[in-house]
């Protein structure tokens, strides 16, 4: 796997915790936008016309293309997460999901038993797990 491919992967594991305020915040964003455009040309009053504002705001959660990547990341990322071994669960939880440990502080302080050779090949098979469902490994 090339190093640009495991570092945007590594990038994307160190953003997961704050996924969903990101999206939180997008969606936000993209409410207090003024995407209203002026329909009245000939210069009346409209009647009878219906209020779409939460038609129109749904229409852009949904087509906005930051809030979908974003959200595939996030789905693609839990789904690899939750298949791993526990061994690969407190390596990428430990490691890139939080605490900011290292893998060697893993395995001396015990929590990992395993070898360092070992607990690396699962680190880099998820992270080419991840970037295969993500479609970004380049061989």
């Amino acid at each position: 796997m090339k190093t640009s491919v495991e570092k945007m992967v590594i990038a994307m594991l160190k953003d997961y915790p704050r996924l969903d305020q990101k999206i939180k915040d997008r969606r936000e964003e993209l409410k207090r936008f003024d995407w209203s455009t002026d329909e009245n040309v000939g210069g009346g009053r409209a009647q009878n016309r219906p209020w779409t504002y939460y038609d129109a705001l749904i229409d852009r959660w949904q087509q906005d293309d930051q809030i979908n990547a974003w959200q595939r990341e996030k789905a693609v990322i839990s789904d690899c997460y939750n298949h791993a071994d526990e061994d690969t669960q407190l390596i990428i939880r430990s490691v890139y999901f939080g605490r900011g440990e290292t893998i060697r502080s893993l395995i001396t302080t015990d929590q990992l038993y395993c070898s360092l050779k070992t607990a690396y090949a699962k680190r880099n098979h998820f992270i080419e797990d991840v970037a295969r469902r993500l479609h970004i490994l380049f061989l």
